[in-house]
């Protein structure tokens, strides 16, 4: 399939707006495809164990694995990993399961442009696909740090209200042996005279 007659696209977890990965489809394919087969993937996709039979008529027969989002669980597509010799191209590759309603595509729309505009269009749009995976870790990044800043935050907390609480309970023990030590000095005093 020549460059002019497809289109790359981005997929998006819908939920919580994770970048799935990429896919390149006819420029007139419709975007209401039940799955789309990605050309590259990000860490955010994460294989499930359970391997499930197609009964749909598109993949009768074929034996899968869901791929979920790995930070809203949603499942978002398909790894096949046995399939009828009819459907041996599916084999080993991943879909965006577009029929889940849980998978956002973004597409760049193409106008007619020169073959030499188009071949500086699709790098600059790889070098933006670049950038936002990149940033997309390191957002992913971010978050895990400030989970775990709140996590130590609440556990040094939890320390100092354990330290606070020893604190009263010696001054109070202090002040107890304070006001004893009176009452004995007191007492001695009297018995002296």
């Amino acid at each position: 399939m020549d460059s002019a007659e497809t289109r790359p696209v981005l997929l998006q977890c819908k939920h919580c707006a994770i970048v799935l990965g990429d896919s390149i489809i006819p420029a007139n394919e419709s975007l209401a495809l039940s799955s789309v087969a990605l050309t590259s993937i990000t860490e955010s996709l994460e294989i499930t164990a359970e391997r499930f039979r197609s009964t749909k008529s598109e993949d009768f027969g074929a034996v899968y694995v869901w791929l979920k989002c790995i930070r809203c669980s949603a499942l978002v597509g398909r790894l096949y990993q046995q399939t009828p010799p009819e459907l041996e191209h599916l084999s080993n590759m991943f879909f965006a399961d577009m029929s889940s309603g849980n998978v956002s595509v973004f597409s760049s729309a193409q106008s007619e442009i020169s073959p030499i505009a188009h071949d500086e269009s699709l790098s600059e749009i790889g070098k933006l696909k670049g950038m936002i995976l990149l940033h997309n870790e390191k957002i992913i990044g971010l978050q895990n740090q400030v989970e775990s800043l709140r996590n130590q935050n609440s556990a040094i907390e939890s320390k100092y209200d354990v330290f606070k609480k020893r604190m009263n309970a010696m001054t109070r023990s202090i002040e107890q042996d304070d006001s004893r030590l009176r009452t004995i000095e007191k007492a001695m005093k009297q018995m002296q005279r």
